[in-house]
């Protein structure tokens, strides 16, 4: 896989608070933001393309107008992620009731990576990628598994229509889209949204997705 040559390991390995857990083609996570920009980066050297960010230590600036590998912003997830679909999910509409026979059919969420009767998030952890149902556009797992990072740092909409917004990252407030294994409810909609303060190794329920201009 182009992962191996990338960061050397296609498995998704954590130390986490309570246990290791090591899930072979799991999706990539226990990564800081950073770590995230560079591995984009040399995506792009590998392909020969222009690289999206230069990075300073624990700091970057963004040319939005690369050809390189990058983070989609916020609105692009959605835009993606949705495929065209209205609905909460793009499987119809999920009501908040579990186990959910919507979600089963395309996402790895709580209640069906973890132990009945009790569900107990000790239990859960992520799964290999690629095994649900992908939306529209081929696109897999973009609801649960790991919590999907993206550019903007979380913040209210607005009233205001907006074209292509973007919110300047905040290494305090780095925004999640798509819920994770552990999720249920709101958060593993696609309009639901997390965030985590600051995104550290530590943290094995957020990974990332990558994309590119045309």
């Amino acid at each position: 896989m182009l992962c191996d040559s990338i960061s050397a390991n296609n498995t998704s390995q954590c130390v986490h608070f309570y246990r290791t857990t090591s899930v072979a083609n799991g999706p990539v996570s226990c990564i800081t933001f950073i770590e995230m920009l560079e591995y984009c980066n040399r995506l792009s050297d590998a392909e020969g393309l222009q690289r999206a960010y230069t990075i300073i230590g624990e700091s970057f600036e963004w040319n939005r107008n690369t050809n390189g590998y990058r983070l989609p912003t916020e609105a692009e997830w959605e835009y993606f992620a949705r495929a065209g679909d209205t609905n909460n999910t793009y499987n119809g509409y999920y009501d908040g009731k579990n186990p959910s026979p919507v979600l089963d059919d395309i996402a790895w969420y709580l209640y069906n990576t973890s132990t009945p009767p009790s569900y107990l998030p000790e239990n859960a952890k992520p799964s290999p990628v690629g095994q649900k149902r992908p939306n529209a556009w081929g696109l897999y797992d973009v609801l649960g598994n790991v919590n999907e990072v993206v550019m903007d740092a979380l913040s209210d909409y607005t009233d205001e229509p907006q074209t292509d917004p973007y919110v300047p990252h905040n290494p305090l407030r780095v925004s999640l889209r798509g819920g994770s294994f552990l999720n249920v409810g709101d958060e593993i909609t696609l309009s639901g949204r997390g965030t985590v303060k600051p995104l550290s190794r530590k943290h094995w329920t957020s990974g990332f997705r990558v994309m590119r201009n045309n």
